[in-house]
């Protein structure tokens, strides 16, 4: 009975081949199979611009780390999730500086344009 798993299986072993080897046929550590494999598929690009996120606390300080968490990325708009509307309400007020940071530290002008603020306890 063949199943659509095993089909996919198939269909996709050569490529799983070719990753599991470098040329002298040593086995290949782990963070250069998905290194490859991100690459081939074009998610090493929306990975790197999501890389921010570990580094948070790093961009927008301490306090405000605290009581957010950037959630999404959408055409440019970032979107954060805040502890309280008194900590929103004082965010909109920074949106620049945010957005100047984020940008600095991602390496591009313009991958972030707006930062949108929600409330969720």
């Amino acid at each position: 009975m063949k199943t659509a798993n095993s089909q996919s299986w198939k269909k996709h072993s050569a490529a799983r081949r070719s990753l599991r080897y470098q040329e002298g046929g040593d086995p290949l550590a782990i963070d250069k199979v998905l290194e490859r494999v991100l690459k081939r598929t074009g998610m090493d690009r929306d990975l790197a611009r999501y890389r921010f996120v570990r580094h948070w606390e790093e961009i927008v300080g301490g306090e405000i780390a605290k009581r957010t968490r950037p959630e999404c990325l959408r055409q440019g708009a970032l979107v954060v999730r805040v502890s309280n509307s008194a900590w929103a309400q004082e965010l909109s007020f920074h949106k620049e500086v945010i957005i100047k940071r984020l940008n600095k530290f991602l390496g591009e002008q313009d991958a972030v344009s707006d930062v949108q603020f929600y409330v969720s306890g």
